[in-house]
């Protein structure tokens, strides 16, 4: 197994694997109830979204790829995308860009498009996978996300943010997911800042065992779901400024 970066060729293997390692996730039963109906649709709303992210700086998708040496390779198959990650840089990160990514004209068209796109979706209801109304609630409470950093470190903190950790059910309990957090923990005990995410009760016991720490509940006012909140801190100590970062 090798992981890379994201690449265009990879984002419809990575939205397949959103869909196998998401289906019966709660959230997206109540967000996007009719998902196994219109397969196609939510194939392409993920696809969308990881376009977006890849031509975000500030946001790096890790990818992880089967290789011949692996127990579960299939010479028929070839390579297969394992499972992929996704990391979001806050605060101030410019002299960090060369990892996390610079902007430019391109990315920033790509960009437009997209959220032009997003938007004619919401719009007309295109997308037949979800349930408007729950989505409308969601994105009302999405600020609870920030708080749970502004309530770790003040508001505005530098601090990674783990978005997605999805890995292909068919590889689950391989050690993929472990491999797939590498990255971001050697960034922030490198820029000596925090990380941040919110997993589901299944999920902790891995979060746990490279270091993070419980930090509260997550409840959003209209949502059923209630996720817990964890945080894991630079080289495992609380006060970042303690940290001694490579410049």
């Amino acid at each position: 197994m090798h992981i890379v970066p994201l690449s265009p060729s990879l984002i419809s293997p990575c939205a397949a694997v959103t869909r196998a390692a998401f289906g019966d996730d709660e959230l997206f039963e109540w967000l996007l109830p009719h998902r196994f109906t219109y397969p196609a649709h939510w194939q392409q709303s993920v696809v969308n979204r990881l376009h977006m992210r890849l031509n975000s700086p500030g946001m790096m998708v890790r990818v992880a790829l089967s290789d011949k040496e692996d127990e579960w390779w299939d010479e028929s198959v070839g390579s297969e995308v394992l499972g992929y990650t996704i990391w979001e840089r806050n605060g101030k990160w410019r002299e960090y860009e060369a990892v996390w990514g610079k902007d430019g004209l391109a990315k920033k068209f790509e960009r437009f498009a997209a959220k032009l796109a997003a938007k004619y979706s919401d719009l007309l209801h295109i997308d037949q996978t979800v349930d408007y109304e729950h989505m409308a609630l969601y994105r009302a409470g999405s600020s609870a996300y920030d708080k749970v950093m502004d309530d770790q470190i003040g508001k505005g903190g530098d601090h990674i943010w783990l978005t997605v950790l999805g890995v292909d059910p068919r590889f689950q309990r391989k050690g993929i997911g472990k491999r797939l957090l590498r990255w971001g923990l050697k960034r922030s005990d490198e820029e000596g800042v925090p990380i941040g995410l919110c997993a589901s009760p299944v999920g902790c016991k891995l979060y746990r065992s490279v270091g993070f720490e419980d930090a509260g509940i997550l409840e959003i006012e209209g949502l059923p779901i209630k996720d817990v909140t964890m945080v894991r801190w630079p080289n495992g100590i609380r006060d970042a400024s303690q940290v001694s970062v490579e410049q």
